[in-house]
């Protein structure tokens, strides 16, 4: 079992991956922008994350950027 972390600004999305991934039995979390994603990462790990690219806030290639800082 994988911990997922989604990260997207569209709820519909966000429901759709983890109702998709939920069947495997992963654990998923999401957040609905790249700023509660990097505060989620600071304080959980997490096996996998899936994000958006164009979001509100701070989009997904900023998002890899900063994970990749780390």
């Amino acid at each position: 079992m994988a911990r997922i972390l989604v990260i997207d600004d569209e709820e519909p999305i966000q429901l759709a991956v983890q109702a998709m991934l939920g069947k495997e039995n992963h654990e998923i979390l999401t957040a609905s922008n790249g700023e509660i994603g990097l505060e989620l990462l600071r304080t959980e790990p997490f096996d996998l994350i899936i994000t958006d690219i164009l979001m509100p806030e701070k989009g997904g290639i900023e998002v890899i950027a900063e994970i990749q800082k780390t």
